[in-house]
């Protein structure tokens, strides 16, 4: 299967090279689907260095997504896109969960 997957791309290399675009962005898209999901289920707001990651994350992938537009890498705009909107909203859960005030119980 590898080896036709190889023969593909040589043999075609626009169609090749969104392939594999894809699958980059499917493996560091599943990257922060762990960390949507434990947001999604029980918010924290996590250590400045863990908010600050996924904001300079999400900045990076924003770049990507003007980067490949303006040459045409579709795979990686949408990749990269999907990847910003996942990041910013961990980032904005944690910000969220940082600045709620912590009610105290009677």
């Amino acid at each position: 299967m590898l080896d036709a997957l190889i023969a593909f791309i040589v043999a075609n290399k626009k169609e090749g090279g969104e392939a594999i675009g894809f699958i980059a962005g499917i493996v560091v898209l599943a990257s922060g689907l762990p960390s949507l999901k434990e947001q999604l289920l029980e918010p924290r707001a996590g250590t400045p260095a863990e908010r600050n990651g996924h904001l300079l994350l999400a900045l990076g992938n924003g770049l990507w997504v003007a980067s490949a537009l303006l040459t045409g890498a579709f795979a990686v705009s949408v990749m990269a896109g999907l990847n910003v909107a996942i990041r910013m909203s961990i980032w904005s859960r944690m910000m969220w969960k940082q600045m709620k005030p912590t009610r105290k119980d009677a």
